[in-house]
């Protein structure tokens, strides 16, 4: 599965804000706690790659970094639309955005569509969110941050 991260232009033109080549790093750091962390755990099957590109190749999953705020109170999100899934990551309000962006990525890998739930580990049904349940928690792969989350035994 491949994730583009796609900064906006204006963003990227925001003082303080990172660049494409800063943002590289981090890329890297995702693809390998996608590869190394979470698909032994979930075992979804293949590779994962993240790229930072101005324009979202074909075939790959877009994360957009927007200062778009079309969703009151959600720094991060993964909507489905039109058969494929994005994860918009507003900036630069996001105190750091590799947490926001794995999570995200996670979560769009166990639940594409955003429309899975289950019965929890209380007996109460859950959306299939395999980070909200530790989200505060954190970890470090390489240089960057990465979202906690649980594994398919806590469903």
């Amino acid at each position: 599965m491949h994730f583009s991260i796609n900064p906006t232009s204006k963003l990227l033109d925001t003082p303080g804000f990172a660049t494409r080549a800063s943002l590289l790093p981090m890329a890297n750091d995702l693809a390998m706690a996608l590869n190394n962390s979470f698909a032994p755990k979930w075992n979804p099957g293949g590779q994962f790659m993240v790229t930072i590109d101005a324009v979202c190749p074909a075939g790959a999953t877009p994360v957009e970094l927007s200062d778009d705020d079309s969703v009151p109170g959600a720094i991060a999100y993964h909507i489905s639309d039109r058969g494929f899934t994005k994860i918009m990551v507003q900036m630069p309000t996001h105190p750091n955005l590799s947490v926001a962006i794995s999570h995200e990525m996670f979560e769009t890998v166990c639940n594409w569509f955003g429309n899975l739930y289950c019965q929890g580990p209380w007996k109460s049904m859950v959306w299939h969110e395999v980070c909200d349940p530790v989200e505060s928690n954190s970890f470090l792969v390489g240089g960057s941050q990465i979202s906690n989350f649980v594994t398919p035994f806590w469903f």
